[in-house]
């Protein structure tokens, strides 16, 4: 089976099949385990006020400092607005509104003057072009150096409404959802409530919709995710006796709602494309030269990070935006946080990929500790899905599979 670049547009040959998979697909312990059955779920009201007050402007850039956006965000965020422009200042890069930006404006702005990055930055960036010449090894080792890498230019097709939902199901079909107006600090599964795609649209609710897994035509990258180079190399056709998460995903969001920081799936790389809409995506990285010791340290992921950020650990964050043809990728265990500014319909997935290894192992332990608290995945699932992988490896090795 060939090697082919990651790409899907309104030609690639599999643009077409994006699909929520069958039950029979999907495990049944899925991402999003509300601990409940789904008669118990309340169904979302679909109108009601925004819950959020409007906030002084905050100033986005995104990572390679082409574009800008002026949002007014909740409130509640100003503390991390302010911490991110710290961190830019010392790291000799704008903050504040810029001269191309004029009230009124409701896109991204291109800069005239793209401020240069200093190598030791934390994010690296290039363009879809350059993501797809660039052979594995090297953005192997680029993803081994730099813990996010950001593509910009890459194609898309999907926009965020019914014609393109109905790729993903039915859109009268009931699916969880978050709705942050349930907040509750004492019960942290208030915020699920049971709502379809097309309640989604039209409700001027805060609303997340993360739990829509698609099946086929979605791949990770290939040239970050080693695993999926590994079975194509290794396999003819991939063992069926293997039980395999389906680790692509598709995201939706109204403005303005915002997911608390918190980690990924245990152990797995992330990778997010934009297809239309706009996300503050912050991410937060350790000091330089504590880093090992705390990218190794349950500490470091624990409460101090789901409610301080870990400010008092000094560690800096980053607020990057992400606008349609926007591909972000992750390492293992990396802390971060999302406020959508528009409407959004995005892709993604997880995956293994050799370069973070020692990062999957952090986040297995990180997550095995502080499950419910730093991620919406129960690691109770994952340890099961993990030795029902190496049960079915096992077996198809003995057989000579």
């Amino acid at each position: 089976m060939p090697l082919v670049p990651f790409l899907v547009s309104s030609d690639h040959p599999s643009a077409s099949r994006l699909k929520r998979p069958s039950d029979s697909e999907v495990n049944n312990n899925d991402d999003m385990d509300i601990g409940e059955d789904c008669e118990q779920v309340p169904r979302l009201e679909v109108h009601g006020d925004k819950e959020r007050e409007p906030s002084p402007a905050i100033h986005v850039y995104s990572a390679d400092h082409t574009k800008y956006y002026d949002s007014q965000i909740a409130k509640d965020l100003q503390k991390l607005a302010a911490h991110v422009d710290v961190v830019r200042s010392k790291n000799g890069l704008p903050t504040g509104r810029p001269i191309e930006w004029a009230d009124g404006m409701t896109s991204p702005v291109n800069l005239l003057t793209p401020a240069k990055l200093l190598n030791s930055s934390p994010i690296y960036t290039l363009d879809f072009a350059d993501f797809l010449k660039t052979s594995a090894k090297d953005l192997q080792d680029i993803f081994c150096h730099y813990p996010a890498i950001v593509v910009s230019g890459r194609p898309t097709r999907l926009k965020c409404d019914l014609t393109s939902l109905e790729e993903w199901g039915g859109v009268d079909e009931l699916r969880d959802m978050h709705d942050n107006s349930r907040y509750d600090p004492r019960w942290p599964d208030a915020v699920f409530v049971r709502a379809s795609f097309r309640e989604f649209l039209e409700t001027s609710k805060n609303v997340n919709s993360l739990d829509n897994p698609l099946s086929g035509g979605v791949p990770a990258p290939i040239q970050l995710a080693t695993d999926l180079r590994a079975a194509v190399s290794a396999y003819d056709g991939f063992p069926t006796n293997i039980p395999v998460r389906i680790m692509n995903w598709g995201l939706l969001a109204k403005a303005d709602a915002v997911h608390p920081p918190h980690v990924d799936r245990p152990g797995t790389c992330t990778w997010v494309a934009i297809e239309d809409g706009l996300k503050k995506w912050d991410i937060a990285f350790p000091p330089r030269e504590t880093e090992e010791e705390e990218i190794a340290n349950p500490a470091a992921y624990a409460g101090e990070m789901a409610d301080g950020r870990n400010y008092a650990r000094g560690w800096n964050w980053y607020s990057v935006l992400l606008y349609p043809g926007s591909m972000l990728f992750m390492r293992p265990g990396t802390v971060h946080s999302v406020t959508t500014l528009q409407d959004c319909i995005a892709l993604g997935g997880h995956f293994f990929s050799e370069p973070a290894i020692k990062h999957s192992v952090y986040s297995i332990l990180h997550n095995f500790v502080g499950s419910h608290t730093i991620t919406n995945v129960l690691m109770d699932n994952e340890q099961q899905m993990l030795l029902l992988q190496k049960e079915g490896l096992f077996s198809g090795r003995t057989r000579g599979t």
